[in-house]
């Protein structure tokens, strides 16, 4: 859509969500138990069957995984390039401790270290941040049937060079079109409704993704028990909230940025044609940089196609020899 007057089209955001699972640790899990009970009419004899739904929430200390809600912020829609240089900061947050790609990013409402604003940006800082998981070595990744954003040769090229730039190899299974709503599009909603009620109320002014971000900083610093009504907060409950912004399509003042994808947040991912991409719905990353990728195919487990890849600038071509060891 655009303006008919002026030409102008309207601002616009995106929102990544990954929703990030490790490490085992004891808490309290609410559960919500539903029974139903079926009367028959008091009479005895008529057929009629009233359901009467009961419910109430019970509370218990079990082992589960910690759970991290990631928010990557940008005006343009995401792909794979969007896709992997968010998991690639996710990945060398947790290894690390910092970020690299994103131009800004919060947690607990404080600026993280790593990220390329941190000097300038306003706000409390994280003048370090403990690492959750130093020795991270594998990360698997499921994701929804968006066939744009992850199966495609710049998302398998992010995928094969990701043990190479941050010592973590990736595996990516990807489900069928339309299979799922996964927890994440539940708070990608948060996400949206928090930006809203704001603007509609005349308490920000929201109008690029930067402004997005760090309102939802603030706002979102960390999750909130909405209670046993809502079913988003019962069934996905975070422990903690992250969010980072990409220059992606404008930068942090809204003007949009050139089109040759030099001057933004994003890892170049370009790449040479993959052979029978489609065909397959796993992709796992090499653990050296000649082996970039192997595609061991759904239609027959026995076969493995060497993928290539090439970076621009100049950087030379890597080409796998077979499955990914």
């Amino acid at each position: 859509m655009q303006d008919a007057s002026t030409g102008q089209r309207p601002n616009v955001g995106a929102v990544c969500v990954s929703v990030v699972l490790h490490s085992p640790t004891k808490r309290t899990v609410k559960t919500y138990v539903k029974e139903v009970v079926s009367e028959e009419d008091a009479n005895g004899y008529a057929r009629w069957v009233v359901e009467v739904s009961k419910g109430e929430v019970t509370e218990e200390e079990k082992v589960a995984l910690t759970t991290d809600v990631y928010f990557g912020y940008a005006r343009n829609k995401g792909d794979g390039r969007f896709h992997h240089t968010f998991h690639q900061d996710i990945l060398r947050l947790l290894k690390t401790g910092e970020v690299k790609h994103a131009f800004a990013a919060w947690h607990d409402g404080k600026v993280l270290p790593g990220c390329k604003n941190y000097a300038n940006e306003p706000g409390e800082k994280w003048d370090t941040f403990e690492a959750p998981l130093p020795e991270l070595e594998h990360a698997f990744g499921f994701m929804d049937g968006a066939i744009v954003q992850y199966q495609n040769r710049e998302a398998i090229h992010g995928t094969s060079r990701s043990f190479a730039d941050i010592g973590v190899r990736m595996t990516h299974d990807i489900h069928e079109k339309h299979d799922f709503k996964g927890p994440w599009d539940n708070y990608g909603k948060e996400s949206t409704d928090s930006r809203r009620k704001d603007v509609v109320s005349g308490a920000a002014i929201i109008n690029n993704a930067y402004a997005h971000a760090k309102h939802n900083a603030i706002r979102m610093s960390k999750p909130v028990d909405k209670g046993k009504n809502d079913a988003r907060w019962r069934d996905y409950s975070a422990d903690k909230y992250f969010h980072l912004y990409y220059r992606y399509g404008e930068d942090e003042d809204g003007k949009p940025l050139g089109d040759t994808h030099r001057d933004d947040d994003m890892l170049e991912l370009a790449a040479d044609k993959v052979p029978d991409l489609m065909a397959s719905k796993h992709y796992e990353g090499g653990m050296t940089t000649a082996a970039v990728a192997s595609n061991n195919g759904s239609r027959s487990p026995a076969r493995a196609w060497a993928a290539t890849a090439r970076r621009r600038r100049g950087s030379p071509a890597a080409t796998s020899a077979g499955p990914a060891s």
